[in-house]
């Protein structure tokens, strides 16, 4: 059973006040001041700790010229997917067409292509240099972007 920090009785089940029967002292509030304080000494070095950590990822953030100028290139390259590469425009009897191609809608068409299509084409005799490089050109392009999104990230922990 529960003990009165106070007076040292030992409480009963059936005490449910949060008071103690024996000396009057409130059970819940008793030396508030002190818990509260060690728990403000906690909350200080916990703060202290999570401070270093903000400090060092602000640092390789904008610490240096250098870094800033590097945050902005990553900026500016991850905004280019978003400008035009081209545009066409195409005119026939009776249609008047005009198109912007990006990285984005190159993306999305490719994701939109017959894959499994594309690996019989492995088989062929006839086009199976023209896939082997298909398929080296789209490697190169995942390992590019995978260095783009490591090299994000570990510009936050250097």
């Amino acid at each position: 059973m529960a003990v009165c920090p106070k007076c040292g009785r030992k409480l009963k089940i059936t005490d449910i006040k949060p008071t103690c029967p024996g000396c009057g002292v409130n059970l819940l509030y008793y030396k508030i001041e002190e818990r509260l304080e060690v728990d403000a000494i906690n909350a200080e070095l916990e703060h202290a700790k999570t401070q270093k950590r903000v400090d060092r990822a602000k640092d390789a953030m904008f610490g240096t010229p250098l870094a800033i100028v590097r945050l902005v290139l990553l900026v500016l390259v991850v905004g280019m997917f978003f400008v035009p590469l081209a545009t066409f425009h195409a005119v026939g009897p009776y249609f008047d067409k005009t198109t912007t191609l990006n990285a984005l809608e190159i993306y999305n068409s490719v994701s939109a292509l017959d894959f499994d299509g594309m690996f019989v084409l492995a088989g062929s005799p006839v086009l199976k240099t023209s896939f082997m490089f298909l398929a080296i050109s789209a490697v190169t392009i995942v390992v590019s972007v995978l260095c783009a999104l490591l090299e994000l990230i570990f510009s936050f922990l250097s």
